[in-house]
Formats: C-alpha cells, sequence, structure tokens
C-alpha cells in the first residue's frame, strides 16, 4: 500500500512533465486530461477498501530493446501507452497489449520524434482505437516521423 501512495504521485509528476510541452492532437484540452490524472489519484485515496491486485495502478515496461515503452493501466482501465520503440518493435507493443485484453488505448504519447520512440507509434495508431493521442510541438523531416503523422491523419487526430 505504501508503494502505492508513492508511485501515483511519481506518475503524477511524470505525466505533467511529459504533457507540458505536448500538443493535442483533438480538441481536447491539456487541463482535461491533467483532471482525468487528478480524478484517478484523488479516487484511488479516498478508497480504504482492500484492492485486488486488478483494481491497481499498473505501470508495465515493454522491452523494445534501445528506446522506450511504457504501458500503464489506471483502477478505472484506462489505458496509457508511452512510445512504442522502433518501426521493427511496433509489433512487440501491439502483441503484449493484446494479450493484456486491451483494444482501446486511452491516451496514447509519444514523447519525441526520434525513431526509437515513436517508431512503433504507426502501428499502434493502425491497430487500436485512440481517444487521445499527444506529441510535442516540434516537427521533423525525418521518414518516421513523417509516417506518424499520416497514421494520426488517417485516424482523423489533427
Amino acid at each position: 500500500m505504501y508503494k502505492k501512495r508513492l508511485l501515483l504521485p511519481f506518475i503524477l509528476i511524470l505525466f505533467a512533465f511529459i504533457l507540458t510541452g505536448c500538443t493535442i492532437f483533438d480538441n481536447t484540452s491539456t487541463h482535461e486530461v491533467q483532471q482525468l490524472l487528478q480524478d484517478e489519484g484523488t479516487k484511488s485515496q479516498q478508497e480504504t477498501v482492500k484492492k485486488s491486485e486488478t483494481d491497481s495502478l499498473t505501470i508495465n515496461y515493454i522491452d523494445v530493446g534501445q528506446g522506450d515503452s511504457i504501458f500503464v493501466q489506471t483502477p478505472s482501465g484506462k489505458t496509457i501507452l508511452i512510445d512504442a520503440g522502433t518501426p521493427e518493435m511496433g509489433s512487440k507493443v501491439v502483441n503484449y497489449i493484446k494479450s493484456r485484453g486491451i483494444n482501446k488505448i486511452d491516451i496514447l504519447i509519444g514523447t519525441h520524434p526520434h525513431n526509437d520512440h515513436i517508431g512503433g507509434i504507426v502501428e499502434v495508431i493502425k491497430t487500436f482505437k485512440i481517444v487521445k493521442f499527444y506529441m510535442p510541438k516540434v516537427t521533423t523531416t525525418t521518414r518516421t516521423f513523417e509516417e506518424v503523422l499520416k497514421a494520426a491523419k488517417s485516424k482523423d487526430f489533427r
């Protein structure tokens, strides 16, 4: 229980840091995302009943070699994916998420436009329903970045 109390504030701070310089690819404000995360934290702190393992916040670091991919499931069932490794690792990330019985990602975050962080996002966007998608307000001319933008536009993200 002590670890859970420390983990949630850490995650909230991490998301606040990541979202500070990000662009929202739909018409939702950053405030709404922060409210969602705050609501999750408040809900967890208010509950005094002992929770089962399925009612806890889970954070999974998916091994994508060089790069990152972090999959988060909140106690209310919301899903968050932060990065997805290289394009070659996209199917590994997709298969991992599918193996957990997930068919929708509530928040997808590409932290920055490097191949080893956003390359696998193309496969994720093609495979899952994505509710909200965030990327930083930077542009680059790399093929990977252009493929991510193309995939995002195919799902009507702006």
